[in-house]
Protein backbone atom coordinates (compact mmCIF):
# COMPACT_ATOMS: atom_id res chain seq x y z
CA UNK A 1 0.00 0.00 0.00
CA UNK A 2 2.88 2.22 0.74
CA UNK A 3 4.85 1.65 -2.25
CA UNK A 4 1.31 2.15 -4.36
CA UNK A 5 0.84 6.07 -2.56
CA UNK A 6 4.83 6.75 -3.46
CA UNK A 7 4.31 5.65 -7.31
CA UNK A 8 1.14 7.89 -7.12
CA UNK A 9 2.75 10.77 -5.53
CA UNK A 10 6.12 10.37 -8.14
CA UNK A 11 3.60 10.35 -11.06
CA UNK A 12 2.30 13.62 -9.98
CA UNK A 13 5.64 15.19 -9.33
CA UNK A 14 6.75 14.24 -12.48
CA UNK A 15 3.42 15.48 -14.76
CA UNK A 16 3.65 18.79 -12.89
CA UNK A 17 7.35 19.51 -14.04
CA UNK A 18 6.22 18.27 -17.62
CA UNK A 19 3.47 20.97 -17.58
CA UNK A 20 6.10 23.73 -15.57
CA UNK A 21 8.72 22.83 -17.98
CA UNK A 22 6.36 23.75 -21.02
CA UNK A 23 5.59 27.21 -19.57
CA UNK A 24 7.29 29.83 -21.27
CA UNK A 25 8.75 27.42 -23.76
CA UNK A 26 10.22 29.13 -26.25
CA UNK A 27 8.88 28.16 -30.04
CA UNK A 28 11.54 30.26 -32.29
CA UNK A 29 14.57 32.33 -31.88
CA UNK A 30 15.68 33.63 -35.07
CA UNK A 31 19.02 34.68 -35.92
CA UNK A 32 19.52 38.09 -36.71
CA UNK A 33 18.84 39.64 -40.28
CA UNK A 34 19.56 42.51 -41.68
CA UNK A 35 17.52 45.62 -43.01
CA UNK A 36 17.33 46.25 -46.51
CA UNK A 37 18.31 49.68 -44.98
CA UNK A 38 21.11 48.21 -43.80
CA UNK A 39 20.46 50.05 -40.68
CA UNK A 40 19.31 47.87 -38.05
CA UNK A 41 19.42 44.26 -37.68
CA UNK A 42 16.11 42.49 -36.61
CA UNK A 43 15.79 38.69 -34.55
CA UNK A 44 12.31 37.30 -33.77
CA UNK A 45 11.33 35.50 -30.84
CA UNK A 46 8.28 33.17 -30.25
CA UNK A 47 7.36 32.24 -26.69
CA UNK A 48 4.30 29.73 -26.35
CA UNK A 49 3.14 31.03 -22.57
CA UNK A 50 0.01 28.56 -22.32
CA UNK A 51 -2.29 27.27 -24.52
CA UNK A 52 -3.87 30.70 -24.49
CA UNK A 53 -1.32 32.90 -24.83
CA UNK A 54 1.54 33.70 -27.17
CA UNK A 55 4.34 36.07 -27.36
CA UNK A 56 5.38 37.35 -30.42
CA UNK A 57 8.97 39.90 -30.42
CA UNK A 58 11.12 41.35 -32.59
CA UNK A 59 14.47 42.45 -30.85
CA UNK A 60 15.97 45.53 -33.11
CA UNK A 61 19.46 46.21 -32.97
CA UNK A 62 21.19 49.80 -34.76
CA UNK A 63 23.66 49.44 -36.56
CA UNK A 64 23.85 53.37 -38.31
CA UNK A 65 21.27 55.83 -38.39
CA UNK A 66 18.39 56.79 -40.90
CA UNK A 67 17.01 60.12 -40.38
CA UNK A 68 14.45 59.10 -42.85
CA UNK A 69 12.96 56.44 -41.39
CA UNK A 70 9.93 56.69 -38.77
CA UNK A 71 6.54 55.09 -37.86
CA UNK A 72 3.83 57.61 -39.15
CA UNK A 73 1.62 56.48 -36.48
CA UNK A 74 1.59 55.37 -33.18
CA UNK A 75 1.01 51.68 -34.67
CA UNK A 76 4.94 50.34 -34.20
CA UNK A 77 4.40 46.54 -34.53
CA UNK A 78 1.93 44.50 -36.42
CA UNK A 79 1.79 40.38 -36.52
CA UNK A 80 0.19 38.46 -39.21
CA UNK A 81 -0.75 34.94 -39.15
CA UNK A 82 -1.32 32.64 -42.12
CA UNK A 83 -1.89 29.46 -42.58
CA UNK A 84 0.59 27.06 -44.69
CA UNK A 85 -1.32 27.65 -48.13
CA UNK A 86 -0.66 31.51 -47.28
CA UNK A 87 -4.40 32.87 -46.13
CA UNK A 88 -4.60 35.18 -43.98
CA UNK A 89 -6.62 34.25 -40.82
CA UNK A 90 -4.94 37.03 -38.08
CA UNK A 91 -4.01 40.52 -38.08
CA UNK A 92 -3.09 41.94 -35.29
CA UNK A 93 -4.41 45.60 -36.32
CA UNK A 94 -7.88 44.49 -37.42
CA UNK A 95 -10.52 46.97 -36.36
CA UNK A 96 -8.03 49.11 -34.81
CA UNK A 97 -7.68 52.90 -34.68
CA UNK A 98 -3.87 54.69 -34.02
CA UNK A 99 -2.93 58.24 -33.64
CA UNK A 100 -1.50 59.49 -36.30
CA UNK A 101 2.12 60.79 -34.90
CA UNK A 102 5.18 60.47 -36.44
CA UNK A 103 7.75 58.48 -34.26
CA UNK A 104 11.32 57.29 -34.13
CA UNK A 105 12.21 53.69 -34.99
CA UNK A 106 13.83 52.40 -32.00
CA UNK A 107 16.29 52.03 -30.74
CA UNK A 108 17.61 55.48 -32.11
CA UNK A 109 21.09 55.20 -31.15
CA UNK A 110 23.91 52.76 -32.65
CA UNK A 111 24.45 49.82 -31.12
CA UNK A 112 21.65 49.67 -28.86
CA UNK A 113 18.60 47.27 -29.13
CA UNK A 114 15.57 47.53 -28.72
CA UNK A 115 12.17 45.07 -28.58
CA UNK A 116 8.83 45.08 -29.69
CA UNK A 117 6.58 42.83 -28.49
CA UNK A 118 2.68 41.99 -28.82
CA UNK A 119 0.62 39.20 -27.06
CA UNK A 120 -2.04 36.88 -28.82
CA UNK A 121 -4.59 34.75 -27.16
CA UNK A 122 -4.66 32.64 -30.11
CA UNK A 123 -8.37 33.80 -31.21
CA UNK A 124 -8.17 34.39 -34.89
CA UNK A 125 -10.45 36.82 -37.35
CA UNK A 126 -13.48 34.80 -37.21
CA UNK A 127 -13.67 34.69 -33.48
CA UNK A 128 -12.28 31.21 -32.85
CA UNK A 129 -9.51 29.67 -31.74
CA UNK A 130 -6.06 28.82 -33.63
CA UNK A 131 -6.64 25.09 -34.41
CA UNK A 132 -3.18 22.93 -33.76
CA UNK A 133 -1.08 23.18 -36.94
CA UNK A 134 1.80 24.71 -38.69
CA UNK A 135 1.42 28.39 -39.49
CA UNK A 136 3.35 31.26 -41.18
CA UNK A 137 3.66 34.90 -39.70
CA UNK A 138 5.27 37.61 -40.65
CA UNK A 139 6.41 40.35 -37.85
CA UNK A 140 5.97 44.02 -39.48
CA UNK A 141 7.26 47.20 -38.29
CA UNK A 142 5.55 49.62 -40.54
CA UNK A 143 7.84 52.28 -40.85
CA UNK A 144 7.97 54.72 -43.32
CA UNK A 145 9.80 54.81 -46.18
CA UNK A 146 10.83 51.15 -45.89
CA UNK A 147 8.64 48.25 -44.14
CA UNK A 148 11.01 45.91 -41.70
CA UNK A 149 9.42 42.57 -41.88
CA UNK A 150 10.41 38.99 -40.50
CA UNK A 151 8.68 36.29 -41.71
CA UNK A 152 8.82 32.32 -40.28
CA UNK A 153 6.85 29.35 -39.91
CA UNK A 154 5.32 28.14 -36.15
CA UNK A 155 3.62 25.18 -34.66
CA UNK A 156 0.97 26.06 -32.89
Amino acid sequence: MKQIKVIQFLCALIIIVFFLSCRGTKLAEGDWNITKDSSLVLKHNINIIDDSLIVFSVTCKRLKINDEAYFPSSKDFVVEVYTEKDNLIWKSDLNMSYLQVITPIEPTKVDEEYTYTMEWDGIINNGKKLPRGKYKIKLILPARPIEYELTTDFVW
